[in-house]
């Protein structure tokens, strides 16, 4: 199961509404946001609904009544956004960077980037206008296992800091058993090779090398559970996640913290997470894997990725992907996947393919 952020604290869990307790489930966790949940007492694997509350209230940690006012109303209105909806945001060409975020906080729309950009900035204009009152309060922002970011804010003059989060991180919650599921795989090399199961398939991933793998699953819960598996697989490798055609993209300006990560500002292209990942991991040994989540992707805009996925030269944008990364696709048995098993420039693009099989339905073609 995956957590709000890489830094936060699970208060309560239950089991189809029953408390568990330590002596029920062990709980870690690990620095991309992933819960592992075990069961000490159960037999078998359980089911049912799971459910959880996370993240540390600052009120909780006794920080809240020394934060001011006008900054816990900023804090609980960006806390309280909706949804993303930056590509919607209804701003005139050539606004400045601080008009961009006040038309952020004032529609009340960005990410988790985006709100600590947004928070940043509010708590600057705070001190501007009462440096004396906001002598005590100091910010930093901190990424939290390369895909979510958050605040962590001091109330005694940057001695102490406590995790402040702002949101902009779905959390999941209903979950049935974590355990890996026992499915069989058909082959896209040999329509009559043995089919492997889920275990043989991550022993394949962990071994490959350069190589492009699609793994259809059966339902999108898997997609989670399978990204864990690999994680767990393939700890000696670094691995990326992408979940969203904008984490695909080194080409856009992006913002990022400054060095003493009190403000962010605004970076020109190639930049972005992926793009640092990739620059970074040039020469890694062992080289790193790139997990691609398909299904939040717009089946009319795939083809804008095909670079990717390449069989040689991949890139994302400009941004050269190390020559012997695994870059894994997965997506679950539903009609847009079965629209991509029947384009030959998707499929083609990966050297080995597993899916989920079925009596009917499209099928990989052998290559």
């Amino acid at each position: 199961m995956n957590s709000l952020s890489a830094h936060d604290i699970l208060f309560q869990l239950t089991l189809n509404g029953k408390p568990l307790t330590s002596d029920d489930v062990a709980i870690t966790k690990d620095g991309l946001g992933f819960y592992t949940l075990k069961a000490l007492k159960a037999t078998g694997p359980l089911t049912g609904d799971l459910g959880y509350i996370l993240d540390v209230p600052a009120e909780q940690k006794g920080v809240w009544s020394r934060v001011p006012a006008d900054l816990q109303a900023i804090i609980k209105s960006i806390q309280s956004f909706p949804s993303s909806g930056v590509d919607e945001l209804d701003i005139e060409s050539g606004a400045t960077a601080s008009q961009k975020l006040d038309a952020m906080y004032d529609q009340r729309k960005g990410a988790c980037r985006h709100r600590v950009a947004i928070f940043l900035h509010k708590l600057n204009e705070l001190r501007k206008a009462n440096s004396t009152l906001y002598e005590h309060i100091a910010a930093r922002g901190v990424i939290r296992g390369g895909i979510h970011t958050n605040i962590e804010i001091s109330v005694d003059a940057g001695d102490t800091f406590e995790t402040l989060e702002l949101g902009g991180y779905e959390t999941k919650m209903q979950y049935v058993s974590t355990k890996l599921p026992a499915l069989q795989f058909s082959s896209k090399q040999k329509k009559d090779a043995p089919k492997p199961i889920f275990v043989d398939v991550l022993d394949q991933i962990d071994q490959s090398r350069g190589k492009n793998t699609l793994l259809c699953l059966s339902q999108s819960s898997d997609i989670y559970t399978c990204l864990s598996h690999i994680r767990q697989k393939s700890k000696n490798r670094r691995i990326f996640y992408v979940d969203s055609e904008d984490s695909l993209r080194t080409s856009l300006k992006r913002l990022k913290l400054n060095s003493d990560r009190t403000q962010c500002e605004i970076v020109n292209p190639p930049a972005g997470l992926l793009h640092d990942f990739l620059k970074m991991h040039q020469a890694s040994d062992p080289p790193p894997i790139i997990v691609i989540n398909w299904e939040n992707f717009k089946p009319s805009n795939m083809v804008q990725f095909n670079s990717v996925i390449d069989v040689t030269n991949r890139r994302v944008d400009s941004t050269p992907i190390p020559a012997n990364a695994t870059v894994i696709g997965l997506h679950s048995r539903n009609e847009k996947m079965m629209d991509l098993l029947g384009d030959s420039s998707f499929v083609s693009r990966h050297v080995d393919g597993y899916q989920y099989p079925r009596k009917s339905g499209a099928e990989f073609s052998a290559s």
